[in-house]
């Protein structure tokens, strides 16, 4: 049985980010596409590797088994592009940047890398979407020269705030809430609070949840936020959401954003090797050094 590895490391992302739309976003790829995949993988395979419900997805007891195996199918050829990448870098003017999937809302971001490809027309920016704790691990084994990242950030790293986001929850418009401006976690007790699963990001699941957690709201982890998801929040009273306040985004329709206070900032960074940098990435660390003051 031959098994063309590029689908395992599909598979292994799957498994990594819980979802087949955030996983074929991060991958680049069409999610209908990826499904067919994986179905094709599964029956090649004469077994299910995933266990699927409209809302969730998790690995079966056969898919958790597969999983160690693909692990190192992937990290194999993982080792031999970033060799590859390496060697490449050396001679062509090219950046690889890692990015969290909802960084494109983030105006700092977008701006930082519009101003760079200004002045560097000759340089090929590459972005790589990822949460942050596998765009940290990328950066740190050289597959990637920099990264975007939320949240605090290990320390093995070389760390350049650009800036803080306060959160805010967001709630229907038939909510109690919806006419306040503002919110305490307090006022969110015995509440139901819709958050992304803590697998994806530990440490800024705890900068966001411990502190609603401890004024007793309940944090309700959520697989995706999707259509259904926001369209849940509109009917259902008991739910609201917490996120990071991205000045640019506007709410949909029937939805309200509120502002959370008394809740730490949730810092939005650039990271780098402390040794090992190129030409190329000192000089886009340059100039978000310039927009950080």
């Amino acid at each position: 049985m031959s098994i063309d590895p590029r689908t395992l490391v599909q598979f292994v992302v799957i498994a990594e980010e819980v979802s087949f739309s955030r996983a074929a976003m991060r991958l680049g790829i069409a999610q209908p596409w990826l499904s067919s995949r994986i179905r094709k993988l599964e029956e090649q395979l004469g077994f299910a590797l995933f266990a699927r419900t409209t809302r969730h997805v998790s690995l079966t007891e056969q898919g958790a088994q597969f999983l160690e195996g693909a692990k190192q199918v992937a990290l194999s050829l993982d080792s031999a592009s970033m060799l590859a990448s390496q060697i490449r870098r050396k001679t062509e003017r090219r950046l690889a940047i890692g990015a969290p999937p909802y960084s494109n809302q983030i105006g700092e971001r977008r701006a930082l890398i519009d101003r760079f490809s200004s002045a560097h027309s000759d340089v090929r920016v590459e972005l790589e979407i990822g949460w942050s704790p596998t765009l940290v691990e990328r950066v740190a084994s050289g597959r990637l020269d920099l990264a975007f990242v939320m949240g605090v950030i290990p320390p093995h790293l070389e760390i350049l705030t650009l800036c803080n986001f306060s959160l805010d929850i967001i709630v229907g418009s038939s909510d109690p809430l919806a006419a306040r401006s503002t919110i305490n976690p307090v006022e969110l007790t015995n509440r139901s609070v819709a958050i992304f699963t803590r697998g994806l990001h530990p440490a800024l699941y705890d900068l966001i949840a411990n502190p609603l957690i401890e004024a007793g709201a309940n944090m309700i982890p959520v697989t995706e936020l999707d259509d259904a998801h926001w369209e849940r929040l509109k009917v259902d009273s008991r739910l609201v959401s917490v996120q990071p306040h991205f000045s640019e985004v506007v709410p949909l329709p029937g939805l309200v954003s509120i502002q959370l206070q008394g809740m730490p900032t949730v810092p939005f960074s650039l990271v780098r090797r402390p040794s090992g940098s190129t030409p190329l990435s000192r000089a886009f660390w340059s100039f978000a050094s310039q927009t950080s003051e």
